[in-house]
């Protein structure tokens, strides 16, 4: 049996005090999900939500600002990305409301696929970039600098363009409303190997160039570093952090999480009475 103990003053936790048979109790913090359709069960309303939470927290395609994603993207790709970035949003906003309707659905379902499609072309697109600035032969500082801006600019776009496959990936999954654990098992396999891959070549590359910065910025004529006491000789490295926060593999873990969280759904949920669903607080 459980003990309703209070709500929280947002109204979005709930502590419940859970007694057992032998009357141990134990308080539980729960999170209240948004109302949802009716179309599915409680549980797989709740595991749904969970992981729209987590895609509109976390993938700055559902939640980033138009015009700091603008300020990095570059060439005819632009307008492209933009206009799918901005399906995606629509898709996920509106998941609910098109749910509902079978001819709305499968519309939108073929349209994330084509955006899984064009995001994947787009990654090649900017890994083959990638690699071939990375490789790009420099005359002297100032080109390396100018060089390496567009580098920069490359991976933004290059990372863009991977959570936009991801994204795409997770709402072709739900839209697909298709529940067989072999679908499921294997796109999620092939969605992870794919975001290995691009993390492997993205990591290969913009380590290269950290190296070429450091080699021509900060050592000296005998390729040793600059001494420590003339810090003025030293040049900040603008990869370093970009190769530290890669390494990190943040984006890869973030993303596999989600896909954990729909192969592995929530089986633990409170319904009160007049409807709200609680799941446990993560």
């Amino acid at each position: 049996m459980s003990e309703l103990l209070n709500d929280i003053t947002d109204s979005r936790h709930l502590l419940v005090n859970l007694i057992n048979s032998d009357g141990a109790s134990n308080i539980l913090s729960l999170v209240k999900l948004r109302p949802s359709m009716m179309l599915f069960s409680t549980l797989a309303i709740a595991s749904i939500k969970m992981v729209m939470n987590d895609l509109d927290s976390k993938l700055s395609i559902i939640s980033g600002k138009l015009d700091k994603i603008l300020e990095f993207l570059y060439g005819d790709k632009k307008a492209e990305i933009i206009a799918e970035m901005q399906f995606i949003r629509y898709a996920y906003t509106n998941f609910e409301s098109i749910f509902k309707n079978e001819t709305h659905r499968l519309a939108t379902l073929t349209n994330v696929q084509a955006s899984k499609r064009i995001a994947m072309k787009n990654i090649e697109f900017y890994l083959a970039d990638l690699d071939t600035y990375s490789h790009k032969n420099t005359k002297n500082d100032n080109e390396l600098k100018r060089l390496s801006e567009d580098i920069l600019n490359i991976k933004d776009s290059l990372e863009l363009s991977v959570e936009l496959f991801f994204s795409s990936s997770v709402l072709e999954i739900y839209y697909s409303d298709n529940h067989d654990k072999s679908y499921i098992e294997n796109t999620i396999a092939e969605v992870n190997a794919y975001l290995e891959e691009c993390h492997r070549r993205n990591l290969k590359d913009i380590a290269l160039m950290a190296g070429r910065w450091e080699a021509v910025f900060n050592k000296d004529s005998k390729g040793l570093p600059v001494p420590l006491p003339k810090p003025k000789q030293h040049t900040p490295n603008p990869f370093s952090d970009v190769v530290e926060s890669t390494s990190r593999r943040e984006t890869i873990n973030i993303s596999k999480k989600i896909l954990d969280n729909i192969q592995n759904p929530i089986r633990e949920y409170i319904v009160t009475e007049n409807g709200d669903v609680y799941i446990p607080k993560q």
